[in-house]
């Protein structure tokens, strides 16, 4: 709420249990309008926070078997659609199906920390399986 502030009024001011700010100027403000999208992470415990401040839902490393009694719950949480991301998750081609059969809007993969030509290749085959498989 108070990021939300900051990034909307011209002079902001906020007194929260944990951010309390007397009237303030924070320049530059986003681009995007009203402001860039707000996405919360974390799990059941973060639902109503994706409720009330969320745009959008971060999953963390949620498998597809685990995730659609997930995303159901969150969003009869939140009372509205919510886009899902799952990050830290494998390319696997039949995990991909998997969520976008849950309808998520994206996923960020894992790389894994591995010499320099190692890692190029990692990323090559990460960028054929999301060109061939576009989420």
């Amino acid at each position: 709420a108070a990021i939300r502030k900051l990034w909307t009024e011209e002079k902001a001011e906020f007194h929260g249990e944990f951010v309390d700010f007397d009237p303030v100027y924070a320049w530059p403000k986003p681009v995007r309008r009203p402001h860039p999208p707000i996405y919360v992470g974390g799990g059941p415990a973060a639902f109503p926070r994706v409720a009330e401040f969320g745009d959008a839902w971060l999953a963390n490393s949620v498998p597809p078997a685990d995730l659609g009694a997930q995303i159901e719950r969150m969003r009869e949480t939140a009372g509205r659609e919510v886009p899902v991301t799952v990050f830290d998750t494998t390319y696997e081609p039949e995990d991909i199906a998997a969520y976008r059969q849950l309808g998520v809007e994206r996923l960020l993969f894992e790389l894994q920390p591995r010499p320099e030509d190692e890692t190029l290749s990692q990323l090559d085959e990460m960028a054929a399986v999301a060109a061939a498989d576009a989420l």
